[in-house]
């Protein structure tokens, strides 16, 4: 024999040949045997992600879309958060991040020294951008619906709580819009042109003034308890009334 593969062909063609003749147990060649009754049975290997077959460390996605390694952050995505993820280092200098499919989510290269700030995700500009336009869309409506409620004064004040207010100018106007549910719509306009004529922009100011009327208490004369109308089933609030909406979100 000429070499070690010459040696590994013949032996692979003796062992086939010998391997013809009749088992001396089964009376038959065992390669027939495998073929008419033992093949059909076999069971197929399932396929598995080339990925899951290498070593990984597993990492908990933080609820703002991180991971940590080594003391750096690096971004996953954000449908990720609070899920575990596993992490690949590739001769210490790359790593890739799978789920826990073996699908793969991001690459990085590895930081070699540590972060000065926290790198921004990709999605949350995406997610602020559009929390910032919302925003703005709450507040332009909060802006139209106190003109319109309060006309002419609501404007001018509207102005100078602009100057003066400052960041606050959403919530103080938030604020004397909800004073309508105790006050008339003319009762705070009245307030409103006093607050002009002395100059005070403020919230509370317009309160002030509204407090100093009288509100008519409600009468109960005339009522009689037994001939009260009330739902024989126990009243309960949703816990749903107690959520910050939207536009309360936005103001704030």
């Amino acid at each position: 024999m000429d070499s070690l593969s010459d040696f590994a062909v013949k032996l692979r063609e003796f062992q086939d040949e010998y391997n013809k003749r009749p088992h001396s147990t089964l009376g038959r060649p065992p390669e027939q045997m495998f073929e008419e009754e033992e093949k059909a049975h076999l069971l197929k290997i399932p396929s598995i992600e080339p990925a899951l077959l290498q070593f990984k460390e597993p990492r908990r996605v933080s609820n703002d879309g991180y991971i940590s390694y080594e003391g750096n952050l690096y971004p996953v995505p954000m449908r990720y958060c609070t899920k575990r993820v596993w992490t690949e280092i590739i001769y210490g200098r790359r790593m890739k991040v799978y789920d826990e499919a073996g699908k793969l989510l991001s690459e990085f290269d590895l930081y070699l020294q540590k972060q000065a700030s926290r790198p921004v995700h990709p999605e949350h500009e995406a997610m602020n951008r559009q929390f910032q336009e919302k925003k703005t869309r709450v507040r332009s409506a909060l802006v139209e619906k106190f003109i319109s409620t309060f006309g002419e004064a609501g404007q001018v004040y509207l102005e100078g709580l602009r100057n003066q207010a400052g960041a606050n100018l959403y919530w103080h106007l938030a604020e004397i819009i909800r004073y309508q549910n105790i006050y008339t719509t003319e009762e705070i306009i009245t307030a409103i042109k006093e607050c002009l004529n002395i100059g005070s922009f403020h919230k509370n100011s317009i309160k002030r003034l509204l407090e100093k009327k009288e509100i008519t208490p409600l009468s109960l004369a005339g009522y009689n308890k037994t001939n009260l109308n009330l739902p024989s089933m126990k009243i309960k609030r949703d816990l749903s009334y107690y959520d910050l909406n939207e536009s309360e979100a936005a103001i704030s």
